[in-house]
């Protein structure tokens, strides 16, 4: 028998389309778990964005909480050092460790975080200061603007400019509620008058002319730190924006009250803050009353009466006009103090909120 021959193996190129196929497909196989892989960390790493943003947003969220907060007087600041405030979360939001530190006298450092999914969290912090809205008060115990002017004490009390400390209790009574010790020796008029003598202002009475009076000098006229526009804005802010409660305030918590008709303060009444007497209205204090702060009488009609009655703070007058008296009655005392005038910066509604500084202290 004859013997075949050897088939001649080099050169077969048989199934070497299928080597070429296994090879394609791992090439596809790795770029396309490449491209998963790629999609998939890509993805990861848009969420983590996405989430790290979202506590970016919360975390200035609850930064701008914490300062509404402090305008609506219902989040007090740090006499010192650092607090933590207990603060309910509105609904939506994800913030905490709000703390706030004093850092100086009227600066202030806030911050808050905020908290995401996947353990995303962002601290942010900003340096602020907080100053009243209430005009400077410098002028005297009784400030008039207005055309023509016209001021009476028709009482039996005294006008005491210069600047008085208020009494050591707040809820004095008796002669332990009239001045006794002055403050800062300033020169603060008795009455000061935004128009001049010979403009037609006037002025009348005891503790204003003759030996009675105070101050330095008893009577000034023009040249004043504020103008009427000044008081009229500031009137119309408290006004339009309702800021005003119904009750007085403490020389601790002083408040703003606005009366447009009338309203009587019985017994032995004790109040701290703002009083805006508006046009046509009046008040009446009976029995020993006093007031710190600011009093704001709103056209020459509106007037305010006492029995026994001290001031410590200053009588603001707008709109007086000519022909329009301003008249006290009973035993009045209005005695300039800046100490009075310096509590109202403790009016959270007129706490005025100016950022200096932010940052992200995450990143730190």
């Amino acid at each position: 028998m004859k013997q075949k021959k050897a088939e001649k193996k080099i050169g077969n190129e048989k199934g070497i389309v299928l080597v070429v196929a296994l090879l394609l497909i791992a090439v596809l196989v790795l770029l396309g778990s490449t491209a998963i892989m790629t999609t998939t960390t890509d993805m990861k790493i848009a969420g983590n964005y996405r989430e790290g943003v979202k506590a970016l947003y919360d975390s200035e969220a609850g930064l701008h909480y914490a300062i509404g907060l402090l305008k609506a007087g219902t989040l007090t600041l740090p006499a010192s050092g650092t607090t933590t405030p207990t603060i309910t979360v509105p609904s939506g939001f994800s913030f905490s460790n709000i703390t706030l530190t004093n850092i100086s006298s009227s600066r202030y450092r806030l911050s808050a975080k905020g908290n995401a999914a996947n353990g995303a969290g962002k601290t942010v912090e900003t340096i602020f200061t907080m100053a009243s809205s209430v005009p400077p008060v410098t002028d005297g115990a009784v400030a008039m603007y207005g055309n023509n002017p016209t001021f009476s004490n028709g009482g039996s009390g005294d006008i005491r400019g210069t600047d008085w400390n208020v009494p050591a209790n707040f809820n004095c009574t008796g002669s332990s509620c009239s001045p006794s010790t002055a403050g800062p020796a300033t020169a603060v008029a008795g009455v000061y008058s935004a128009e001049t003598a010979a403009q037609g202002a006037s002025v009348s009475g005891s503790g204003i002319v003759g030996n009675s009076a105070y101050g330095s000098p008893n009577w000034r006229q023009g040249g004043g730190t504020n103008a009427e526009q000044t008081w009229l804005n500031f009137v119309n802010n408290i006004v339009n924006n309702n800021l005003a409660v119904a009750t007085q305030g403490t020389r601790t918590a002083p408040t703003i009250n606005v009366v447009t008709s009338g309203q009587t303060f019985n017994g032995n009444s004790h109040g701290a803050g703002i009083l805006i007497v508006l046009d046509g209205g009046a008040c009446r204090w009976t029995g020993t009353a006093t007031f710190e702060g600011l009093i704001i009488l709103v056209g020459g009609n509106s007037t305010f009466s006492a029995g026994t009655f001290n001031l410590y703070g200053s009588v603001i007058t707008i709109g007086h006009d000519s022909g329009k008296t301003f008249n006290t009655t009973g035993n009045t005392g209005l005695n300039f103090s800046s100490q009075a005038l310096a509590n109202l910066a403790n009016i959270g509604s007129l706490q005025t909120v100016r950022l200096t500084s932010w940052k992200d202290t995450s990143l730190e």
